[in-house]
């Protein structure tokens, strides 16, 4: 029988995924962590600037956006602030867009993550049904 949450069990939860990975290209291993609920929100918000009237996104901005808020140590502090990102734009294209893929997919963002996060609630709610 799994045990039963309460307030005190659920906020001391460390429930954020850190994920290694190598950056040869930088010279060692960066780290890649799950955003909390509010750093996500902020996020959100962020995107909000670099999408047109028609709903589309400019991903060559939104990059840099998710990696202030992802990229850290191996303790989870994030290694930019909102400051540096004009200087991740100048990095290695195809090391910012490959780290930008894996932070995505970790935090579940994306039309594939909500269509797979949906069809997830959909079978637990009727397995709890």
């Amino acid at each position: 029988m799994e045990q039963s949450l309460n307030r005190e069990s659920i906020l001391a939860a460390q429930d954020c995924t850190i994920k290694p990975r190598p950056v040869p290209e930088w010279g060692g291993t960066i780290f890649i962590r799950e955003m909390d609920g509010k750093t996500r929100a902020e996020f959100v918000d962020a995107i909000d600037e670099y999408t047109d009237g028609d709903g589309n996104v400019d991903g060559e901005n939104m990059k840099p956006e998710l990696l202030v808020r992802t990229l850290c140590d191996s303790s989870g502090e994030l290694l930019f602030t909102h400051e540096d990102i004009e200087a991740l734009r100048l990095k290695n294209g195809r090391v910012v867009h490959a780290l930008f893929m894996e932070a995505k997919d970790l935090n579940g963002i994306g039309k594939d993550a909500e269509a797979k996060a949906e069809g997830n609630l959909s079978t637990e709610e009727e397995e709890s049904n």
